[in-house]
């Protein structure tokens, strides 16, 4: 025997939404943390520590011994996790913020920024280096179609 399919309408939907979106928010001292919570509550003192001279062993025997049973190699990931979704966090919002820049003048689009030459004196990219036959000066390599797909991903 099947069992009947439930169906809700959207006005209930929206009530359950309204009452979600009323629930007052946990006191954040009384959040529950499981090991990886805490190793990012804690690494920043922890990077504090490393910097100070002391290695993740000693780091994760200290941290034993508060009460955390956490292994070296454990603690070691776990603040590879926390530094790389803190990069992405950081990524997500310079492309918030990029996306926010007005755009800039066709005539400025796709051109590379001129680099500095040591003495201050802007010089242009060598890419943009042609001669006369709009071929690169001789000893200047040649871009190859990996290199436009590297550059095309980094702009990605």
């Amino acid at each position: 025997m099947r069992k009947p399919t439930i169906e809700f309408t959207v006005e209930q939907a929206d009530e359950i939404l309204a009452k979600l979106r009323a629930l007052p928010p946990v006191e954040s001292s009384k959040r529950k943390l499981n090991k990886q919570g805490m190793v990012n509550h804690l690494a920043a003192e922890i990077s504090a520590l490393q910097g100070r001279g002391y290695t993740v062993e000693q780091i994760a025997e200290s941290i034993r011994g508060y009460g955390l049973e956490i292994s070296t190699p454990t603690l070691k990931s776990y603040l590879q996790r926390t530094k790389r979704d803190a990069g992405k966090t950081a990524s997500k919002a310079a492309r918030r913020t990029e996306a926010k820049r007005p755009a800039t003048a066709p005539a400025a689009q796709g051109r590379q920024p001129a680099s500095l030459d040591g003495g201050g004196t802007p010089k242009a990219p060598a890419a943009a280096v042609k001669n006369a036959a709009g071929e690169p000066p001789n000893g200047t390599p040649r871009s190859t179609s990996s290199e436009f797909i590297a550059t095309d991903r980094e702009k990605l």
